[in-house]
Formats: C-alpha cells, structure tokens, sequence
C-alpha cells in the first residue's frame, strides 16, 4: 500500500471535492467499483463534507434476513469469529452484511474503537445513500471482492479508514452478502482478500447443506483441494441433472455465473465420459473419482452425501462440516445419506500416487514436485501402489 497510495491522496482530495461539484474524474484515479460508487453517491445526493447518517433495520436482525437466509447464519457466524481470531484487533472490526447492505454479525474488540468504526453493529444498515462509498456497498453491486483505500471513501470523515470487502453467493450464483474487514493502520490488502475468499467459499458450501432430493458431488482439478473451502460444489438430481452449483463448480464447468443450472444433464457437462462413468459419479466410493471435461481436462469428482428427503431438511446443517472443509468425524455416521471423507493416510497416498502418475512413474521427479524425499514418498504409497480409480466405460465403447 504505502508510499505509492499516500502520495494519491492529495489528488484523490482535490477530484472529490471538484467531483462533488459536477466535474468528471481523472482516468485511473480510482478502482472501477470505487469510480461507480462514488456516482452512485453523488447521485443520491451525498456530499463529501457529509457526516455518515448511519441507519438501522426497524425490526429485528432475525426479521430482517430473509427466511431463506437464515440457514447460513451458523456459518456466517464461524467465519466471522475465525477471520476475527486471525486478523481482529482494538481499531479493526470485522462483519457481514445481507444483500441489503444490513450487518447480521459484526465484532471488534470494544476497546479504543475509533469514531468512525463505533457504529459498526448489528442491524446497521451500510447505503451509499447514508455513508457514501463502502467496501461492502461496493461488493455487494459488483460480486466481487473489493478495496476501498483511505481517501478512495466518499466522505472525507473516512479517510483513515482502510477496508475489504468479498461478496459470497447463494446456490443460484446470486450476491447473497458479503464479509468485511474495516479498521485503521495498513494491512496486506491481497492476502487479506485471499483469506477472505476463502471464508465466503464455505459459507457458500455450506448453503448447499439445505438442498434435498439431490446428491451434493465435490469436484476438482487437484485432489488435495477436495474438502477444503476450496472445493467445487454440484447438486445433481436422481435424475441425472444439475441442481445447483457453487461457485468455484461453476467455473470449473465452463457455467454462467448467476442463474438457474437446472436442467442442464450430465451428458452436457461430461460430453467425453462414457454413460457408466456418468452413473458412477453418484455411487460412493472410497477414493475420488476422475472425469474428463469438454477441453479434455479432468476433474475429481468425490460424492459427499446422497440425496435428502424434505422431511430431513431440519438436520440438514449437520453435513456442514463435510461441505465446508472442516472435521468430517464430526458428522454422524449413522445419519442418512452422509458419506465421509476416507481416511487423511489414505487420501495423501491417493495424491501421492496421483502425482506419480502424472509424472510417467518418475519417482524423483515426483519427490521434487512435492518436496519430498523419495524414501517419504515409498513410505506415503504405503505397499503396492493403489491407481487413481479411472470410472471405467461399458463394454464396447
């Protein structure tokens, strides 16, 4: 951040206040989303010199989140008390918002919090409206993670104040809300944002806890990063066809980022698997899968749970664990339709016996891959040396 941003906040003071007058701003000045903003501010009436008026929901918090909201809260609230444990401190704060710019969960240390961070609360309600430009407002229109700088805010009030936002998405690729990290000092805005995805991953994991009728299928391009927040996500009906799929499930499958995937079959998605590898993909298994794409990549397929009758929608949350990369000991075996991840022993000798088989058998090659010693990666194989299950084709394909 340092010297490079300091010496643009002179001209970043002057632009505003001749922007606040009509003027247009200087080309690359400003971020893109925090150019639009800032007309979005500007229009709704703000003036620089504004003191932010800031709102809150006139019902309560829980009656403010839509109905459909509400079964993510639990994990909103994880993730805020995990990114707060890692990066909170006495003039930080971090938070989230719902798609209307409310904060459902918010927490800061309560001691020697500056001014204008003390009204960062629950059922606050964050509009360009009321306080100009905000990482939030602005995440929450772009559906995208976003920085807003010091003197990049709208009102000068905020000029100190340094944050990050990330939006997070519901199982139709729609902004569902955001986390955000707002505080005075300097921070690694760009590891910072990479944590922060991270944490709106698994919340997005974990919304697919509540589908039923369907079977929720992990996918990925590298195994290690199965079970883990880093996970594709794809709900499949009995019938063969996409439900929903999360984010990262949608880029890996080439699928429009927002909107309804329903209807879409396997056999688009997986045009190069034979019919028996398309069955398979929903049959449990103690090792990932592995499926061709249309660009003749491959992708790991690994079934986390079968599909859920309406009637168990209630207990849906407790395959949350598995959704969002946490401890999956910590769901119940006995539970209908829960699969558990296999073995950590077993599955680092699949990404070891993986990585070997890229590599043409080249045990040296390989150790080097994964900084090892080849003695480490005889022992990580274990005896014999389990293949990578390939879905087999039918006789005569």
């Amino acid at each position: 951040m340092g010297n490079s941003f300091q010496s643009k906040q002179p001209d970043l003071t002057t632009a505003r206040q001749r922007f606040a007058e009509g003027d247009s701003l200087p080309a690359q000045l400003l971020p893109e989303p925090v150019r639009r903003s800032w007309e979005r501010s500007r229009s709704a009436g703000v003036r620089p010199s504004d003191s932010p008026v800031f709102g809150y929901a006139s019902r309560s918090v829980d009656a403010e989140i839509f109905e459909g909201e509400r079964y993510f809260m639990q994990s909103v609230r994880d993730e805020v008390e995990q990114l707060w444990g890692s990066f909170g401190g006495p003039e930080w704060t971090i938070f989230c918002v719902n798609p209307r710019g409310v904060i459902v969960h918010a927490r800061h240390s309560g001691v020697s919090v500056p001014a204008g961070l003390r009204a960062i609360r629950n059922g606050c309600r964050l509009l360009e409206a009321d306080v100009g430009t905000t990482a939030p407002a602005c995440a929450l229109a772009e559906g995208a993670t976003v920085t807003v700088l010091g003197s990049q805010h709208y009102l000068t009030e905020f000029e100190s104040i340094f944050c990050l936002s990330t939006p997070f998405r519901d199982v139709d690729g729609e902004v569902a809300g955001a986390l955000d990290i707002t505080g005075v000092g300097e921070r690694d805005m760009d590891l910072l944002g990479g944590y922060f995805r991270q944490a709106a991953f698994a919340i997005e994991n974990a919304m697919f806890a509540r589908l039923h009728g369907c079977y929720l299928v992990a996918i990925q391009h590298d195994m290690r990063w199965l079970n883990t927040p880093l996970q594709g996500l794809i709900a499949i009906s009995e019938g063969g066809r996409l439900r929903a799929a999360n984010s990262i499930g949608r880029r890996l499958l080439g699928l429009a980022p927002t909107g309804s995937v329903e209807g879409v079959t396997l056999a688009s998605l997986f045009p190069h698997a034979s019919p028996a590898q398309r069955r398979r993909l929903l049959q449990s298994a103690s090792i990932p899968g592995r499926l061709p794409l249309p660009d003749r990549s491959h992708v790991f397929t690994h079934v986390i749970r079968g599909p859920l009758a309406s009637t168990d929608r209630r207990n849906s949350l407790r395959w949350r664990p598995a959704l969002t990369g946490g401890r999956t000991d910590s769901v119940r075996e006995h539970e209908p339709g829960v699969l558990t991840a296999p073995p950590l022993r077993e599955q680092v000798r699949d990404a070891v016996t993986h990585a070997l088989e890229a590599n043409g058998g080249n045990v040296a090659l390989t150790a080097r891959q994964l900084g090892i010693s080849r003695t480490t990666l005889y022992k990580r194989l274990g005896r014999g040396r389990p293949a990578v299950r390939e879905l087999p084709t039918e006789k005569g394909e």
